[in-house]
Order: C-alpha cells, then structure tokens, then sequence
C-alpha cells in the first residue's frame, strides 16, 4: 500500500516498515501496505501553533515536532546535552542550512519555501513566568519539558508555539488487507499517550478518480453497504486520553477498495433466529459454543496442501476469516460465548476491542507450549457481572490433592503419565453473577486433546478439571455450564461420564493401556453431574470425508433447554467441498442455544 503524509503536497512512499517514525504529525509513516496519511488543523478562529515533545523516562533522547512555514520539522536530541546545541540545529534546518537535496520537479516548491523562510532566525524558551531560559546551562530535557513557550523570530516575523508535551497519538495502524461491503471494518490501532476510548473518528469515502472525501461514519467501527462498492475510506483520528484530546487530525487513506462481500453466508440463515438479544429480566440466556480455527493451523504450508486444499489462499487468511467471524458472533446476539482455539493476537487486537464496543467483555487464557492459541470467552456487561477466575492448565490439576488417585494410577505407567504431562491444554473457568438477580454461574470452556486413539487421555483430562472444580465451587448455590471442543464422538466414554455414568477399572476405556500394562486399573465418576443441552447434532466439524459432532455444551439440572439452533443443511457445503470456504471462517460450526433458568439458587 502507498502512505503519504500531505500537508501541502501529496507523496508516495513504497516498501515501508512497520513503525512510525514519529508519534506527532511525522512527515513519514513506516508502514507497510497501501495506506495513506495527512494531517488537518481544526477549524478554529484562532490559529494556535502547537510544538510537540515527546519524552520518555526509560529513554535517553527525547523528540521534538513542529511545523514552520507548511514545512514538518523533527528533531531527535539527546536529553542531556544543552538546549543550545538543540536551538543551533533547529535555527540551521529553518534558515536551509542542512543538507542539500538534489533539485528536482518534486522539491522545487519546498526549496522555494525553505528560501523564503531565509533570514536573521532567534529562537527563544520561555517558563511558566515569561522569562527567557538560559541556553547555555539549561539541558533540553529541562529546557522542552519545563518551559511553556517556544518563539522563533525571522526577521520581524514571530511565530509563538505552546508546548506539548507527550501528547496522545496513533504511533501505527494495520493495513486493511480486505474490506467488504456488509462487513464491520475496525482500524488496528496502536496509540502512544491515548486510548480509542477517549479518542473521535469520523470515515470518510471516495471514488479512486475523485478528490473529493464524503463524510460516511463517526464512530471507530464502519459497516460499508452494498452502495459503497469501489469507493476508497479514509479514516479520519483525533486522539485523545482522559485528561486531553488533541486540537488536529490524524488521517489515514487505505486504498484499497471496498469489495463484494462473499454473498450468503452459512450463518445468515442461522442469525434469522437470533435477531434479538435476551432481555435484561429474561429467565433465559443464549449460549455459544465455537471452534474458531487459530490462524496458525489454517495458514501453515500443512494446512493448505494436506488438510484444507480446497479452500483458496484468501479464504484461509485471517484478514479475511475475521471479517466473517466478528459478523457472524455479534449476529448470534449471545450472552456468553466461549471459543477455542482463539489467537491470542487475535483476541487482543481485533475481537476484544470490536466485541468490547459491541457490549462485551472477553477474557482469555492461553495454552501451554509455543502455540499462541487458546480460549476465550465473552460475556453481556449489561447482565452479567465477572466475580472470580478459576482457570488452570490441566497439567498442574493433576498435582491437586483431588486427583492423587488419577495421578497415582498413572504414575504405574511413566509412558502415559509423560503424555498426558506433554499436553498443553486448559481449564478456561470463570464465575459470573447476574446484575438483575444475583444469580451466580460458573462457565467452563476446554478443548480437549485431539487424535482419535487416545480417548482414555480427554476422559482423564476432564476427569481432573471436575474433581478440580468441585473442590472450588458449591454446585448446590451456583449453576453450572461446560463446554468447548471435547474431541469426543456421539458414542465415546465422555459424554456419560460428564452426565453421571460411572466408568470403572474395567472399562473398555483402558483397553490401550492394559495392552502394555494389563494391571492398570482406575475408576472415575464425575462429582457433578451435567446433562448433554446440545445433544449430538449430525455434525459440528465439516471437512472432506469427515463430518462429526466434536464439540458440546453441557449443563446442570438447573438448566433446560428452550432452543438449539440448527446446523447449515448438506447441501448447503457442497458447493465448497468442506469447510472453511467462502462463507464461512472455520472447519467447525457454531453450537448456538437457549437455556432456561428452572431453578432460582441463592
């Protein structure tokens, strides 16, 4: 993408890197990818120049930032050195005493400037009293951070500048690789001394071959329709923070246009039945299950030749895949969502910040090991209010004085308990209270270790969590939901054992091990006792021959169902040979239901 910062003129840059060179109105943006950026005064009856310093504690130079003559000056000096030398440099630069640029139809009308700016330069610092600082002695970290006024005297002419000093700022933004019209476009901030909360936005739109903006939003998440096909947006930032917001603009113009969406979704038609949010005093709420395929199981050179060679590049990359996603949560209009397999940069710069504005609260715990994945779970801040986290990887629950006897039986067999100690999964737990009515309920998402043959490993990973969770939770005063992605067919061992079914020492389920250690022996039953709400629907993972249901949310007996939302129809997939396609972000598909309080605990 192109970037140009254009206060008189406009300037394309190519190949950039991915950092601001400067936090206040730099001549440059080292970004990467088609973006552009200008800087706007405010209208104001008053012009009012403004000199930036930015100043950091852990940082031996500090940077100063201002504009003289329609020209951006920036300086970069060290903090000790006296004002003087700082003061020699800036006069030299203003009077075109620095370096000398070969002169071509591009800079012919920055020379002509720099010309005219020539003269007698005296520049002045002046405190907080109005008096003229000493140069000689005073360092420029005393110098720009104490004083109040920075005067430049040309000739007879003075420009006075007020200080500012670490003013909030957008230091970087993300490229947006893909815009789609019916699809919620959130700029990837990242801001210096500001907070987007405390910050003002405003989109703005054009076709390519007009220069003419139209103004289209005003708040940081835009939704382009269908009739803003091929136009260009232009994001339009005035930063601030809880004690400022600044008086100037900081504009970024992303190029690239904005596309066709992809048509009909395969949540479309599930969002038919969740047009509407639970009310507030409802005795029902809606709950979300969702593997959401971590970016770096979908975009390794594995994943697209072996596991998903159907789907083109495009659909596989995250920049794309998250546009469906944020749609396709905030159309289920839930109160709690829990996922798996979410990015943990996903989760921080993308789907917390858009859910967040959307009402949300999310919080995430990540996997053990070197994968930056995990589990997330958002919940309504209008109806539920967070009380405690419980969440624990499953390695240490082993170690517990509640599981010594999983731990002892599998201390006889230093193979298994080597594996089961390699596994990186999680306990995701955490308990909410209902604002209305003080109801507490404690929500658990896992995902659950997934080759086939080693069925007794899930069992014995979820054993270890409900012997944890009883241990830390009074299941007679606080309801109690489970689910994520188990791993687990309609037909194994975990789905009874979680709904009460014993599985003793002579289990089929041990089978494996007895194979190379026939005195194995280990009974599990589960302390509380939950029911199946989301059943065994055909499927909730689609790929090439290889439909199941993996995926399931439990709950107690304080808890009945009221509604299940149904899985998109065969026919429906196969256009797209499996999943993820072009309609849908993930190879699983969302377990959405409706779980009506039939209990009220105190």
């Amino acid at each position: 993408m192109a970037f140009f910062f254009a206060p008189t003129s406009t300037r394309t840059f190519k190949n950039l890197p991915t950092k601001l060179n400067s936090v206040y109105n730099s001549s440059k943006l080292l970004l990467k990818g088609r973006i552009s950026r200008t800087t706007s005064k405010m209208a104001s009856p008053v012009k009012t120049n403004k000199l930036f310093i930015r100043s950091l504690p852990d940082e031996p130079n500090l940077k100063i930032n201002f504009k003289y003559n329609n020209q951006c000056m920036e300086f970069n000096r060290q903090k000790t050195d006296t004002v003087n030398k700082t003061i020699q440099r800036i006069s030299l630069k203003l009077s075109g005493g620095g370096k000398k640029k070969k002169k071509n139809k591009k800079n012919v009308a920055s020379m002509e400037s720099k010309d005219r700016s020539s003269g007698n330069i005296d520049i002045k610092l002046l405190d907080n009293s109005g008096n003229v600082l000493n140069l000689e002695t005073t360092s420029n970290e005393n110098a720009f951070v104490k004083s109040n006024q920075f005067q430049i005297t040309n000739d007879t002419i003075l420009t006075v500048y007020n200080m500012v000093f670490n003013a909030p700022n957008v230091i970087d933004i993300k490229p947006l690789n893909t815009v789609m019209a019916g699809f919620p476009v959130f700029p990837e901030l990242t801001f210096e001394f500001g907070q987007s909360e405390f910050s003002q936005f405003q989109w703005y739109k054009k076709l390519p071959d007009s220069t003419d903006w139209i103004l289209a939003g005003e708040n940081l998440i835009f939704t382009p329709s269908v009739e803003d096909i091929g136009f260009e947006l232009k994001l339009s930032c005035q930063s601030g923070n809880e004690d400022e917001i600044r008086e100037d603009f900081q504009e970024f113009v992303f190029t690239e246009p904005i596309s066709a969406g992809p048509g009909q979704c395969l949540f479309d038609k599930r969002h038919m039945y969740t047009r509407k949010k639970h009310d507030l005093k409802s005795n029902e709420l809606r709950v979300v299950c969702y593997n959401v395929l971590a970016d770096i199981f979908a975009t390794s050179d594995y994943a697209r030749n072996t596991l998903f060679p159907y789907a083109p590049e495009y659909v596989l990359s995250l920049s794309y895949r998250k546009l469906l996603l944020i749609k396709e949560l905030l159309g289920y209009n839930a109160d709690l969502i829990s996922l798996q397999e979410c990015g943990m940069k996903l989760f921080n710069s993308y789907l917390n910040p858009v859910m967040n504005l959307n009402g949300y609260q999310g919080l995430y715990f990540g996997k053990l090991g070197t994968m930056p994945e995990g589990e997330a779970l958002f919940y309504r801040t209008d109806r539920y209010r967070h009380i405690k986290e419980l969440s624990i990887p499953i390695r240490e629950v082993l170690y517990l004085e509640c599981n010594i006897e999983i731990l002892s039986a599998l201390s006889e067999v230093p193979e298994l308990l080597e594996k089961f100690h390699k596994k990186t999964a999680v306990g995701q737990i955490h308990i909410l209270e209902e604002i209305e009515t003080k109801r507490q309920l404690c929500i658990f998402n896992t995902h659950l270790y997934y080759k086939r043959y080693y069925q007794h490993i899930r069992v014995m990973q979820i054993a270890v969590l409900m012997n944890y969770l009883s241990t830390k939770i009074d299941a007679s005063k606080m309801s109690v939901i489970v689910n994520g992605d188990l791993n687990s067919l309609r037909n194994d061992d975990l789905l009874p054992y979680l709904s009460g079914t014993e599985i003793d020492s002579h289990s089929p389920l041990w089978h494996p091990i007895r194979e190379t250690n026939p005195d194995f022996t280990l009974s599990l039953k589960s302390p509380i006792l939950l029911q199946n709400a989301s059943g065994c629907p055909p499927y909730t993972s689609f790929v090439p021959h290889c439909m199941e249901t993996l995926d399931y949310i439990f709950c107690d007996s304080d808890f009945e169902v009221t509604a299940l939302l149904p899985m998109p129809e065969p026919e429906e997939f196969e256009p797209y040979v499996g999943l993820p396609c072009i309609g849908s972000p993930s190879d699983h598909l969302a377990l959405v239901l409706d779980l009506k309080w039939n209990k009220k605990k105190n």
